[in-house]
Order: C-alpha cells, then structure tokens, then sequence
C-alpha cells in the first residue's frame, strides 16, 4: 500500500477522491517511517487504486 502512496500523483488522488493534502499527509507519514492509520473509506480508495482486479 505504501508503494501505491509514493508513486501516486496528485491527479491520481483527485481522480479517485483523495484531496491533495490528505496525499501529502499520507507520504509524510511513510516517509517518517509511521504506521499509516486511515478510514476505512480511504482504505476503500486506495484499495481500488492497488487491486489488479476492478471491484
């Protein structure tokens, strides 16, 4: 998941409905080293994003 984090563009998170600054809380947690801790509706997001098979 974190992969998908780092190499996603700000475009990418408004298409899928993250707002830009949730994208740069989320590196910046990965880049700490800290657990990423999300709703479950981001999770849900995300989870689209890295999952090879639609939903």
């Amino acid at each position: 998941m974190a992969d998908v984090i780092k190499n996603m563009t700000t475009k990418d998170a408004r298409h899928i409905g993250l707002s830009k600054r949730h994208l740069f809380r989320l590196k910046k947690r990965i880049k700490e080293g800290k657990r990423i801790i999300s709703k479950r509706k981001t999770l849900n997001k995300l989870h689209q994003v890295s999952s090879p098979y639609p939903c």
